[in-house]
């Protein structure tokens, strides 16, 4: 009956895949991030820098136009 208990608990077979899994992706992880790391860091900075403060200004104004819609809405139905 130990053969049977082993083979229906699902935790030790999670742990063996897991652990299967995890060496491989570490090991290709480490490759790719090296390379692609130093390439995408320059890029990735120069534009988040620029969108953050153009979104910004935009839902400022968003925000003031939705005011004014709303009392224009109300003029029309009376």
């Amino acid at each position: 009956m130990v053969g049977w208990e082993c083979a229906c608990v699902e935790g030790g077979r999670g742990r063996r895949r897991r652990r299967r899994r995890r060496r491989r992706r570490r090991r290709r992880r480490r490759r790719r991030r090296r390379r692609r790391r130093r390439r995408r860091r320059r890029r990735r900075r120069r534009r988040r820098r620029r969108r953050r403060r153009r979104r910004r200004r935009r839902r400022r104004r968003r925000r003031r136009r939705g005011g004014v819609n709303e009392g224009n809405v109300d003029i029309r139905f009376i």
